[in-house]
């Protein structure tokens, strides 16, 4: 399968061959999360939950938790300006990587967006982290 094939290859995007076009792409994108943060929170009050959703190609057979964060520039970009934020953020490479669902069932093949199945694990896991919001919001606190 196409997207099985992607993810023993890896994501070539990430490929040192790349790695100008991403570094600016991250450049930019760090700038624009910064500022996404900052001015929300500005707005007054609100929670802001940043969500992180890999490209299929970062799951390789086999790979660790620890590979597969050490192969993503753009997670551990994310999870930098969140951390120096102080900005919840949920990152669901490793949510989908402990799914019941295989990863192949999480993808769709023909555009690499999340299938039903990749929903459902992602709300599932969604739900759980917000249930203390909604908790604290009918309690009117």
């Amino acid at each position: 399968d196409e997207r099985a094939a992607a993810g023993d290859a890896g994501f070539s995007w990430y490929d040192p061959a790349h790695r100008g076009e991403w570094t600016e792409a991250f450049a930019r994108q760090e700038r624009y999360l910064r500022q996404l943060i900052t001015e929300f929170r500005a707005g007054g009050p609100g929670r802001l939950l940043i969500v992180y959703i890999p490209h299929v190609g970062v799951f390789r057979r086999g790979d660790t938790a620890a590979a597969r964060r050490a192969a993503n520039p753009h997670a551990r970009l994310i999870a930098k300006v969140c951390g120096e934020l102080d900005q919840e953020w949920i990152d669901t490479t490793e949510l989908l990587a402990d799914s019941a669902v295989p990863i192949e069932r999480c993808y769709f093949p023909h555009d690499l967006h999340w299938t039903p199945a990749g929903h459902r694990v992602f709300a599932e896991a969604l739900a759980k982290r917000l249930a203390p919001w909604v908790d604290k919001v009918r309690e009117g606190s």
